[in-house]
């Protein structure tokens, strides 16, 4: 079957994580919960464009060594993405808007999603997408 050669989310978020972990030496690890489903372009490059603007903040700001990047496909037709790291989480005061995290909520809230930015309390930060069923 032809493909059409053009990959998933899955496919392309592994081809972007695989290129930042060598240029970065972060160790990252890509999960993918549930089945996944065909994404309009514009969500599978806002999502992707996202995971890398994450990624990025955790290597300048959080001096993490790894982090998880994990997509849930929800029964209900909608989406997670979750950018988990170990390093050292947001800073205490709700000043997210230096380090990328407005674009970002721009970015997903143009898709209709939100995205949150979370101290874990095991340390280190995630910043939870969430996308709804429209897409």
């Amino acid at each position: 079957g032809g493909g059409g050669g053009v990959g998933g989310l899955e496919e392309t978020l592994r081809r972007h994580i695989d290129r930042f972990s060598s240029r970065t030496g972060l160790k990252l690890e890509l999960l993918f919960n549930g089945e996944e489903r065909e994404l309009s372009p514009s969500l599978k490059f806002g999502l992707t464009r996202v995971v890398q603007e994450a990624l990025t903040n955790v290597v300048k700001h959080a001096g993490a060594t790894t982090a998880v990047v994990e997509v849930s496909f929800l029964p209900c037709g909608a989406l997670t993405c979750t950018i988990r790291d170990n390093g050292e989480g947001f800073p205490a005061q709700r000043e997210h808007t230096g380090i990328g995290t407005k674009s970002m909520s721009e970015r997903i809230a143009s898709l209709g999603g939100t995205v949150e930015f979370l101290n874990c309390v095991e340390g280190g930060a995630e910043v939870r997408v969430t996308v709804s069923s429209k897409t």
